[in-house]
This record gives structure tokens, sequence and C-alpha cells, in this order.
């Protein structure tokens, strides 16, 4: 047992010993984030068929018989704030000049990806439960004890179903974890601070084009962000709001340090400043 042990943590030790070069850290993030988006897919999907929340799908504007022009609003909107941030990342890595630096291929591409996202992010409960909602605290009252009621009165099998998505939402959370895990500890071990088509180090004097690329590409997220909530609560409060766009400011521009560090822009999304 203690010489299984022994081997175990030898063969460990070698591993985050291979990881000091880029080569094989690059190979080996790409292998395990192919791995967790593959198990993400899988887990948002089985999230979209067992929670199947339309509700927001089928809100309308005030005055309009329009259902579901809120979400295609919010999804158009996702979907581009996602071309313009990768985009221009995109272009100010390009060894390309003009307009030839935005690669329509590459914006159609993360267009597409960000639509069927947010349709399924939507699908499994994400959005709903993640993205913040006002609350009336009498009407909250008056719908827990509803709730309790009717979850009361509930057959085993509609009990099994709520144990279900319960489940699922875990589990999803687990993936993501354990995605960011990942990502950070490839991060901590790779270092890939080198930007090849700035010629020098993301702190250096070349590295501004960087710094410049974290701030458009927090923007662009958090407004997003702030726009879907503002349209699903369909209040503004200035004080509040504005906190959370500065949280989602924050996370997006250490999501963008990330990015960099553990060689996923880099390796995976604009290889040698393609």
């Amino acid at each position: 047992m203690g010489q299984a042990h022994e081997s175990i943590n030898h063969a460990l030790r070698a591993y985050i010993g291979s990881l000091k070069d880029p080569k094989v850290a690059s190979h080996e993030f790409e292998k395990n984030l192919m791995i967790a988006k593959v198990i993400f897919g899988a887990v948002i999907l089985l999230a979209a068929m067992v929670n199947r929340d339309t509700d927001f799908m089928k809100k309308s504007p005030k005055g309009q018989n329009a259902p579901g022009l809120f979400f295609f609003y919010e999804t158009l909107l996702f979907a581009v704030c996602g071309v313009l941030g990768f985009s221009f990342i995109g272009a100010m890595r390009s060894k390309k000049t003009g307009f030839a630096r935005f690669d329509m291929k590459f914006a159609a591409t993360v267009f597409v990806v960000f639509v069927l996202l947010n349709v399924m992010l939507q699908l499994s409960g994400v959005l709903t439960v993640a993205l913040p909602k006002h609350k009336d605290e009498v009407l909250e009252e008056e719908y827990t004890k509803a709730l309790a009621e009717v979850t009361a009165k509930k057959p085993i099998v509609e009990k099994d179903i709520d144990g279900l998505k319960t489940a699922v939402f875990i589990l999803l959370g687990l993936v993501i974890l354990y995605l960011v895990v990942l990502m950070i500890f490839i991060s901590v071990t790779l270092r890939d601070t080198v930007v090849p088509s700035y010629g020098g180090s993301i702190f250096s004097r070349n590295g501004l084009r960087f710094w410049i690329e974290a701030f458009v590409f927090a923007a662009t997220a958090s407004f997003n962000f702030f726009a879907s909530a503002r349209w699903r609560t369909g209040k503004v409060d200035w004080a509040e709001d504005s906190k959370e766009v500065a949280l989602m400011f924050v996370k997006f521009f250490i999501l963008h340090i990330l990015l960099q560090t553990s060689g996923v822009y880099n390796h995976i999304l604009f290889p040698e400043g393609s």
C-alpha cells in the first residue's frame, strides 16, 4: 500500500514538473479543456432538457403581444458583445493591417457559438438563477407560502424530478469549478505572458495593448450582463446595478489575464497572431 502511494506521488510530481515545459503545458491544457468542454456541453444540454426554463423566452414588452422579443434582444446582445470582445483581441494581435485584421469567419463562428450558448443557458435555468432580480418582500413571502403548499401536495414523481434538477445544477457547478481550477493551475504553472505578435511580455512596454484588450473585453462583457439583467427585472437601481457591473468588470478583467497566462490565447484562439 505504501509503495503504491509512493509511486502515485512520484508520478504526480513528475507530471507537475513536466508542465513547466510550455509545449507540454499547452498540450495538457488543450486536452483537459476539450474534456471539460465536452462534459460542460453534455451537462448543460442535460440541464436544458430537465429544467426547460422558458418563462423569460415567452416574455413580451409591456403593451405588446410579442412573445420572445426580450429574449431575442438579449441573445442578440450577448452574441454581439462576444463578437466585439474576442474580435477586438484578434484584431489587436493580428499580423495583418487595415480592415483585414477583422476576421469575418472568426466573428461569424463566435456569433453562432454565443447565440447557442445563451439559448442553452436560458433553457438550463442558469440565467434565471445567476442574473440579479429585484424582489417585493410581500409578494416574495406569499410566493414562498404558496410554493410550500404546492410542494407538499406534489406526487412522488414530481418530487423526484425536482431532485433531478437540483442534482443537475450541482453537477454543472462542479464542472465549472473543475474548469476554473484547471485554468488557474495551468496559469500558475505555464505563466504564458508573452504575446508573439507584440514582441514581448504583457508586463513590458510592448504589453500595453494587452491591458487595452483586457479593458475592452471586460467592458463589453459587463455591459452585456448589465443590459440583460435590466431587461429581465424591468427596473434600474443605479447604485446597486453599478456595483453589479463593477464586479462583473473585475471578474472578466481577471478572466482575460487567465486566458493569456494559461495559454488559451496563444495556443488555441489566436496561435502565432493569426
